[in-house]
């Protein structure tokens, strides 16, 4: 299993407005490019960073998935 993950940090008084688009971006991965995005924030260490990891098979799912995007 290859995880792919990216994060941000969330700008201050911003949270909620933040939180409202990751799950719009989730979303629209999911109907987009059928990928099924876990949305995690931080709630120790960097607090106010969200995290969206994405799960492939292999390194050639990954791979065609990056085709997709760009």
């Amino acid at each position: 299993m290859i995880r792919w993950m990216r994060s941000a940090q969330i700008a201050s008084g911003k949270t909620m407005q933040a939180i409202s688009w990751t799950k719009e971006l989730q979303g629209y991965l999911k109907e987009k490019y059928d990928s099924k995005v876990e949305v995690f924030g931080d709630v120790f260490g960097e607090v106010g960073t969200v995290r969206w990891i994405i799960g492939y098979e292999d390194l050639a799912a990954l791979e065609n998935a990056q085709k997709q995007i760009t």
